[in-house]
């Protein structure tokens, strides 16, 4: 059973927030040219989103077939491997 205050917090999701939360990535995932992972994403949009929620938003946009993981590469941010992104052509 789901609890109320979650439903409640579900409905209240501003759908056109998150939609622009795609955009704005994705726009910023065509003008690197490079693959680049979530926090090296998140870092170029100079804090305006999470890196959690550029990891979510980016899971999103796979689903959606515009985004794809592109291999892995060392994180400029954390200094350990991660997955990188792009969109596709």
């Amino acid at each position: 059973m789901i609890a109320q205050t979650s439903l409640s917090a579900f409905y209240a999701l501003d759908n056109t927030a998150l939609k622009k939360m795609k955009t704005i990535i994705y726009r910023t995932l065509l003008f690197h040219k490079d693959n680049v992972t979530h926090r090296e994403l998140a870092r170029s949009l100079s804090g305006r989103v999470s890196a959690e929620n550029v990891r979510k938003r980016t899971n999103e946009l796979v689903k959606e077939g515009v985004v794809f993981c592109s291999g892995k590469h060392e994180c400029s941010v954390t200094g350990r491997m991660a997955k990188t992104w792009s969109v596709y052509a």
